[in-house]
């Protein structure tokens, strides 16, 4: 898949933002955001010089690309949210199963590795914020 024609915006152009920046903010490398560019994920406009820049609204599609990512949610699925319904309410809908259904492959990662702990007799750690109460 490709990013479609890039759209040549002038250098007066308010509201856009170079690709260094989204990087930084998200935490990707400028590679990353080309990889994302070239699978269809995000559209960039392109200044005379030919430098990528990006919107605020495009800022927010790598924002959200880069968190699922960060949850392991494969490239595919997020082609198919990017892509998929095309209203807000379909969206969130498919959103929703997708995180759920990176939820139940974590569940599954967790229940096997506990299993392989109690195997070996080792207790499983308190997961981050659990606090014990007192009695």
């Amino acid at each position: 898949m490709t990013a479609g024609p890039e759209r040549t915006v002038s250098d007066g152009v308010a509201a856009v933002i170079g690709i260094r920046r989204p990087a930084e903010m998200t935490g990707v490398t400028a590679r990353a955001l080309r990889y994302y560019e070239a699978r269809g994920l995000v559209r960039q406009l392109r200044r005379r010089g030919g430098a990528r820049v990006f919107t605020p609204a495009q800022c927010t599609r790598i924002s959200l690309i880069v968190w699922l990512r960060r949850l392991d949610v494969p490239i595919v699925v997020i082609e198919e949210l990017v892509h998929g319904a095309h209203t807000e309410a379909g969206r969130a809908a498919d959103l929703r199963e997708a995180l759920a259904t990176r939820a139940d492959a974590l569940q599954l990662t967790v229940d096997e590795a506990s299993t392989v702990l109690a195997r070996t007799g080792v207790s499983p750690p308190e997961p981050p914020g659990a606090a014990k109460v007192a009695g």
